[in-house]
């Protein structure tokens, strides 16, 4: 049986595995949507350098950056856990219904 410390330690190699996943996700979305679509995705000019960009004395932000997709990604996950959506289509088109929770 796993003590505490046990648990604890596979909790945090789980985040360590799923915030990888995370940044892989965002890095493979945003690379093929800032590619295809460099107008519409793309950072601002000098986005990445060492002083963040500044109009009317203000930092610019990126709609799209990956601090912004973590909150978004947190939304949807947590609004998934609390307001389930009751159904899905799945990949044949049929609706799927989700089991509520106790």
């Amino acid at each position: 049986e796993k003590t505490g410390g046990d648990a604890g330690e596979e909790v945090r190699k789980l985040a360590r595995v799923l915030r990888s996943d995370l940044r892989d996700i965002y890095d493979n979305v945003m690379g093929t949507l800032v590619k295809e679509k460099p107008e519409w995705f793309a950072p601002p000019d000098g986005y990445f350098g060492k002083d963040q960009p500044v109009e009317n004395g203000k930092e610019i932000e990126w709609i799209y950056s990956y601090e912004n997709f973590r909150w978004a990604f947190a939304l949807v996950i947590s609004r998934h856990h609390y307001l389930p959506i009751s159904d899905f289509d799945d990949e044949a088109g049929r609706r799927v219904v989700l089991p509520k929770k106790p």
